[in-house]
């Protein structure tokens, strides 16, 4: 399992899996403030975590099966063996395999994005509403920032891998390819600091481990839903926007 990279890639496909629920997060947010209240609650923000983890594993799991060890010359290695033969097969399975996992996510975060500066362009100016756009707004940037770098973190990789399916000319092992695979991890280090610099909660998070005596009691900053009037609902939905940017 070490040798094929399993756990390394199960983290990968984990962490652009947790981008995309976190795209939905932010359209429930916006779009359906009401909702979002019950369809994102702790218990069930953690049931939707593990399920992703779940399919992440099941997803990478034949990297474990296609690597196989071997002894030469006294020392073991490890060589591939694909699973599906012939290899127009593997290469249209693997093809599909990494636009589920990459390409369809990465199409669908960028999908939520243009849906939220849709709804965001078209509301109504009030002063109530004024403060909730200004929210929206640090939301979207925050949503299109996180979008771009996995994009620009992933989608060479997934198409050096595609090459090196396809051509002998592009293998596993060219230097290339091993940069597109760095790049790859490299978005899950980009990720915490893209978020402590557009939400003020995770840099008071951050603050908080290494000066726990700092840390400020109005962490909880969701407000509750107020009765079903007008104003109880904008103030409401507010509240639900800074508890997510400010």
């Amino acid at each position: 399992m070490i040798g094929s990279n399993f756990f390394l890639w199960v983290f990968a496909k984990f962490s652009v899996a947790i981008v995309t629920l976190m795209a939905v997060e932010r359209w429930f947010a916006i779009a359906r403030p009401m909702k979002y209240k019950i369809k994102f609650k702790r218990n069930k923000v953690v049931a939707y975590a593990v399920i992703l983890a779940v399919l992440s594993i099941v997803l990478t799991v034949h990297l474990s099966l296609e690597n196989h060890l071997r002894e030469e010359n006294g020392r073991n290695s490890c060589f591939y063996k694909s699973l599906i033969t012939p290899k127009a097969a593997e290469n249209a399975v693997n093809i599909v395999y990494c636009f589920i996992t990459v390409f369809l996510p990465l199409i669908f975060v960028s999908a939520t994005n243009v849906s939220i500066w849709k709804i965001v362009k078209n509301q109504v100016t009030s002063e109530p509403t004024n403060t909730r756009r200004h929210l929206e707004m640090r939301l979207l940037r925050m949503s299109i920032l996180v979008a771009l770098f996995i994009t620009i973190c992933f989608v060479p990789n997934q198409i050096s891998y595609i090459l090196a399916m396809t051509l002998d000319s592009h293998p596993y092992t060219s230097p290339v390819h091993f940069a597109t695979v760095v790049l790859s991890m490299f978005n899950s280090c980009v990720n915490p600091f893209i978020y402590c610099l557009t939400n003020n909660l995770y840099r008071k998070e951050i603050i908080s481990l290494f000066y726990p005596c700092k840390k400020n009691d109005d962490q909880n900053q969701v407000s509750r839903i107020q009765l079903p009037t007008t104003s109880g609902i904008i103030k409401s939905n507010v509240g639900t926007l800074n508890s997510i940017v400010s």
